[in-house]
């Protein structure tokens, strides 16, 4: 399933600007060197969807996030933007993007 949504071309930066690729997200998500314990969004104007000629679209989001990454808990707000084809009629997600907030807000 996750091959079917991730393209193999996928790019993922962090918030720490380190860009990693599919094979390397999955490892880190399947070994537990990296886990979420939880995501919660946060619906403000930068939540949307906008579509280009039916055949890409950017979604933007807002979450609080916490967890362990690598051994370090970390607990953040963060701005995602994800760029999102569809191939073969088949919408896959080729690059994300991850924006630690820097003054946090709520809801």
């Amino acid at each position: 399933m996750y091959n079917k949504y991730v393209a193999a071309d996928y790019i993922h930066t962090n918030p720490a600007g380190e860009v990693t690729d599919r094979e390397k997200e999955f490892a880190d998500m399947t070994s537990g060197v990296q886990t979420f314990s939880a995501i919660e969004p946060i619906e403000l104007p930068y939540d949307r969807i906008r579509l280009f000629n039916g055949n890409a679209a950017i979604v933007t989001t807002h979450y609080k996030v916490s967890g362990n990454d690598h051994g370090k808990i970390f607990s953040m707000q963060v701005l995602t933007l994800a760029t999102w084809i569809k191939r073969r009629g088949n919408w896959q997600i080729v690059a994300f993007q991850v924006t630690s907030v820097a003054k946090p807000f709520e809801k």
